[in-house]
């Protein structure tokens, strides 16, 4: 039995509906996976976890004689993740 399988899969040879999953499966391209924020490149360690994949945020700051203006990077945990992530592979 030849037939057109859901997702677009040739099931050529399928003769149950068990052959045709195992043939949908065999040709699934699987998900990219992608890292956490501790193997990303824009993490920076100091100060407990940064994210710098993006320009600071300006953080007003009180200090003598009135405030002042500091950049800060967003804080991040190692095992987190988003879709900013570049390996040490990637430019």
């Amino acid at each position: 039995m030849s037939h057109e399988c859901q997702h677009g899969t040739d099931c050529v040879g399928a003769e149950t509906v068990e052959d045709a999953l195992k043939a949908i499966e065999a040709s699934a391209i699987p998900p990219r996976k992608r890292g956490s924020c501790g193997d990303c490149q824009h993490f920076n360690i100091l100060d407990g976890g940064q994210c710098r994949a993006k320009p600071p945020t300006l953080v007003p700051v009180a200090a003598q004689g009135g405030l002042q203006l500091l950049g800060a990077w967003p804080p991040v945990k190692e095992s987190g993740w988003c879709g900013e992530f570049r390996s040490g592979n990637e430019s």
